[in-house]
């Protein structure tokens, strides 16, 4: 199916596939077979870490400009079978970029679950922040100062429950129906300001491409709301329940059943962390996160089942890694702490406090 010149999300579908191209372009490294930083496998076929998936990637978006349903259906199967092969590539916008362009693409349908992906955002990454007693009082605070080092006092002060108000008011707009064309535009300057201040604070030219994405998406299909019949044939039940699991997974983040990237725990500050010393006792913090950023140009997810497998990847005999569980809110005040030796098995431990 050839897009149609006068469906008006044609020209937003094409913007979109050029965001997704973007960020793959700017991640290249991510996309490859590759020794260093070390592949972490869903599954263990070895044929498939051996692959690159970067042309991959690039052609099947290519391919969506003359035959959309095509290409995005070989686009999400590629970008599934890559995140497979390394569940590096797992990152926020790898996940949301392909609902974004199905909303857009030539099956109306969709468009319903992308306004559930876009509403669950808002509402999920504004209400973490909130819970989270490290991005207020560290995490905005570092942020705003690589973008902002002049910023006025009162947005350094304040500026940690600015931007999670922002968020949640935009995504509450989005759920209520006499609002939705108030949310495309809030949405569209929510996500704009963002990528500037992405831009600003230097961060990974992926997530600006995202945030364009998203701002762009908010408008198409927000703020210009057709009067769209159901599309003949559509699977109506089993959309509302695509829509069900987006809007309600975000909570098994505090239970430690959902990645903290699939529940929108973005920038919050509270998130599983380690520690890595050596033999000598010389201790390091976040390496896996240092290492992924440098070599990769993305952060590394934070889930202790990828530090441990890193970890048994890279350590080496008499190496130890402390893995803290996340403290927001919701979480009770011990910590999760994990303790791996190199080699030897994880060891879990409750433990006051962190003590």
């Amino acid at each position: 199916m050839r897009p149609d010149p006068h469906d008006p999300h044609r020209h937003v579908l094409f913007a979109l596939t050029a965001c997704q191209a973007g960020a793959i372009a700017a991640t290249w490294p991510l996309w490859q077979a590759r020794a260093s930083p070390p592949l972490l496998p869903a599954l263990g076929v070895p044929a498939l870490e051996a692959l690159d998936f970067g042309m991959l990637l690039l052609g099947t978006l290519s391919l969506i400009v003359v035959r959309p349903r095509l290409g995005l259906g070989m686009h999400v199967a590629a970008l599934t079978v890559a995140v497979l092969a390394d569940q590096t590539r797992l990152q926020p916008w790898a996940f949301s970029m392909p609902l974004l362009l199905a909303a857009a693409g030539p099956r109306p349908a969709l468009r319903s679950l992308g306004r559930a992906h876009l509403a669950t955002l808002w509402i999920w990454a504004g209400a973490h922040k909130l819970l989270s007693p490290a991005f207020a009082a560290s995490a905005a605070p570092a942020l705003l100062a690589r973008a902002w080092p002049d910023a006025p006092a009162l947005l350094a002060e304040h500026g940690g429950l600015a931007l999670p108000l922002a968020e949640l008011m935009v995504g509450l707009l989005a759920v209520a129906p006499a609002t939705r064309r108030g949310a495309g535009f809030a949405g569209a300057l929510l996500h704009g300001g963002v990528a500037l201040f992405l831009i600003a604070a230097r961060e990974s030219p992926a997530l600006v491409s995202w945030n364009v994405a998203l701002a762009l998406s908010a408008l198409a299909l927000f703020a210009r709301l057709e009067n769209e019949g159901p599309e003949p044939g559509a699977p109506r039940a089993l959309l509302c329940m695509a829509a069900m699991v987006l809007a309600l997974a975000p909570a098994g983040f505090y239970a430690g059943l959902t990645d903290a990237y699939l529940a929108h725990v973005l920038y919050t500050g509270d998130v599983d962390r380690t520690l890595r010393c050596d033999a000598s006792g010389e201790c390091v913090s976040d390496m896996e996160q240092r290492q992924s950023r440098h070599h990769l140009g993305v952060a590394f997810p934070p889930e202790p089942r990828l530090f441990r497998e890193h970890f048994a990847r890279t350590c080496r005999p008499g190496e130890l890694m402390h893995v803290t569980g996340a403290t927001t809110v919701l979480h009770p005040p011990e910590l999760r702490i994990a303790t791996m030796r190199c080699p030897g098995p994880v060891h879990l431990a409750l433990t006051p406090n962190g003590s």
